[in-house]
């Protein structure tokens, strides 16, 4: 079998850039490869899709807020977690796009999309970062630093299943197959 190589970012680059887009430095390295790629301007997309929603709903949880304002902000969060799914979809067709370029026979099929991994890896880095803004400002016990161990070692462990899986389908092992995540929700 003969393969072209794709020109699709590696998990190193990829979630550099999510951390570096959720801790709001643009001005890192791995921003001037945004331009030149497809996947990585969808991730980023969805990044700064997820830290918004986040933010949503650690607002909604607030007890001071009223009834009104937490309808108001559970409108937002449908929204935004609507963009989520558009996003994700986006990113996975973009992965099928960039690997069609490959010579693929006879190959099993992925159970997982990397668009899949990289947003949950983009949801650990919020994790991560709201826990370390948790214990930088005093607000931790032993509870909160035993979430952040833990939450770094699924981050590390999500960014090598995706190495592995990107390298997987830019070596012809596994393929992409076309799909979409069902919409959530429906506008009326």
């Amino acid at each position: 079998m003969t393969y072209i190589q794709s020109s699709i970012p590696d998990a190193s680059t990829i979630c550099r850039l999510l951390e570096s887009t959720i801790e709001g430095k643009s001005n890192e390295p791995s921003f001037h490869l945004i331009e030149h790629s497809k996947v990585l301007q969808i991730a980023t997309k969805l990044a700064e899709n997820n830290a918004e929603q986040w933010r949503a709903e650690d607002a909604a949880r607030n007890p001071n807020r009223t009834d009104a304002e937490v309808g108001r902000l559970k409108r937002t969060i449908d929204r935004l977690n609507e963009r989520r799914v558009e996003l994700i979809n986006d990113l996975h067709d973009s992965f099928v796009e960039e690997l069609r370029r490959t010579l693929r026979d006879k190959v099993e099929v992925a159970f997982v999309s990397p668009a899949d991994l990289i947003d949950r890896i983009s949801i650990l880095c919020l994790r991560v970062c709201s826990l370390k803004v948790q214990i930088a400002c005093g607000q931790s016990n032993l509870e909160t630093r035993g979430l952040l161990n833990a939450s770094v070692e699924d981050l590390t462990h999500e960014e090598a299943h995706l190495g592995w899986l990107l390298q997987s389908l830019n070596r012809g092992i596994l393929k992409l197959r076309a799909r979409r995540i069902a919409k959530i929700y429906q506008r009326q």
